[in-house]
């Protein structure tokens, strides 16, 4: 019994060290990678996995876009900045109506990217957030795209008063 005991101990050790090694690295893989960019004037299609959130139509996950009036539409996009920060990205990249930020999750520190662009055609702002490495991420980039457009409703609410 006590030998039984002991090989159980060693496999739960065993497992939690590879479980962590693993995680470890692959945060320090997501690191090292950058994936962001246009295509053809988009933003990217996202892969198949549940790991990406993507409002461009063609895309395979989609999600609304931000409607934006296109009058104010400088207005708009200094308040998706505004937004982004406030949910705790870092804007790396801003031209012509497209931004790439990071946002780095708390405990193992993976990056995982945020794009943005304005679609003057439907007058809209399409919005993509994907993680870097896996294939799940338990709704991270999903609940990261409503945060954001969350808080620019709300700055854009206080910027009509």
């Amino acid at each position: 019994m006590r030998r039984l005991i002991k090989y159980g101990i060693y496999v739960i050790i065993f497992v939690s060290a590879f479980i962590l090694t693993s995680l470890i690295y692959l945060s320090v893989k997501s690191r090292s990678i950058e994936n962001y960019g246009l295509v053809e004037g988009k933003l990217s299609i996202c892969p198949d996995t549940p790991n990406c959130i993507c409002s461009e139509e063609y895309a395979n996950k989609n999600y609304q876009p931000i409607k934006i009036n296109l009058e104010n539409k400088g207005i708009a996009w200094e308040n998706l900045k505004s937004a982004i920060r406030e949910a705790g990205g870092d804007i790396q990249i801003e031209r012509n109506d497209h931004l790439w930020a990071i946002f780095v999750t708390p405990i193992f520190r993976f990056v995982d990217d945020f794009e943005a662009r304005v679609d003057t055609a439907q007058s809209c702002i399409h919005l993509r957030s994907a993680s870097r490495v896996g294939d799940y991420d338990f709704g991270t980039n999903l609940k990261r795209v409503n945060r954001v457009v969350e808080i620019y409703k709300i700055i854009e609410s206080v910027d009509k008063k």
